[in-house]
């Protein structure tokens, strides 16, 4: 698994204070209003890429939670985004990998 490079999604997450996932769900975007650079929640678009990302984190996340801290981590995210309705990330639907050394 790879995470795709999400420079502005991350520029969002430093003038949200939040994680990719409140980017997301409160629209946070980054962009130059009046010469100046300005951050604001309600104003990006959701792609299908960002949403394949927080999938990718949230299953990590769940992977680190569960294999190394013993917690145990639903693995259906709802999130609830601004203006543009629920989206689930159901981490049953991933395809199973096995980590091979070369």
């Amino acid at each position: 698994m790879t995470i795709g490079n999400r420079e502005s999604l991350m520029d969002a997450m430093w003038e949200a204070r939040g994680s990719a996932f409140r980017v997301i769900e409160e629209r946070w975007k980054t962009f130059e209003r009046d010469g100046e650079m300005v951050s604001e929640p309600g104003q990006r678009r959701i792609r299908d890429r960002e949403i394949e990302t927080l999938r990718k984190l949230y299953g990590l996340a769940r992977f680190i939670a569960t294999n190394t801290f013993g917690t145990d981590i639903d693995p259906v995210l709802e999130l609830d985004i601004r203006d543009h309705g629920n989206r689930v990330i159901d981490l049953h639907t991933d395809d199973k990998t096995e980590a091979r050394t070369v």
